[in-house]
């Protein structure tokens, strides 16, 4: 029995960091537009059993103006299923973000949030691969043409240590 649960423990990976693709989407219910952010991201997460904590940084640029970027941290808190462990993989989680708008390079706009998430994957040995919905709070209710919907998505690729 002791042997069994030690190498059961010894599968466990615990932290992991990794690389992957941010899409963040801003929805105008008057004009019936989208606008659309993709880019990079990097994230790096310690997990122990039912619960996990991820940081998040990302760089994003404006699908139909290339002089704007949107630059940001996220910090989330996770709760599921196999979060440690190799097999498929389930969670909800809540978390907040930090975002600054440059325009040419310049900052334009700075605004902090929270959200709501789900995502889920699969963990292999040393490697996982997850996708992640997040419905995040409007910090951009200020602007004169403020977005009614702030969506964010990503998939990533992880190595688990």
């Amino acid at each position: 029995m002791g042997a069994a649960s030690a190498s059961l423990v010894a599968d466990d990976r615990n932290l992991s960091v990794g690389v992957g693709s941010q899409a963040l989407a801003l929805s105008y219910a008057e004009s019936e537009s989208q606008q659309l952010f993709l880019g990079p991201r990097v994230h790096l997460s310690a997990a122990h059993r039912y619960f996990r904590i991820v940081g998040t940084v990302y760089q994003t640029v404006d699908q139909t103006d290339a002089t704007l970027r949107v630059d940001g941290f996220s910090l989330d808190i996770h709760t599921g299923v196999n979060l440690d462990s190799q097999g498929w993989t389930a969670y909800v989680g809540v978390g907040q973000f930090q975002e600054t708008w440059l325009v040419d390079y310049q900052p334009e706009l700075e605004a902090v949030a929270y959200y709501v998430s789900a995502g889920g994957g699969y963990h292999f040995k040393r490697g996982s691969l997850e996708a992640e919905w997040q419905m995040r709070g409007n910090p951009y209710g200020g602007l004169d043409t403020p977005p009614d919907a702030y969506m964010a998505a990503s998939v990533s690729l992880s190595a688990r240590f």
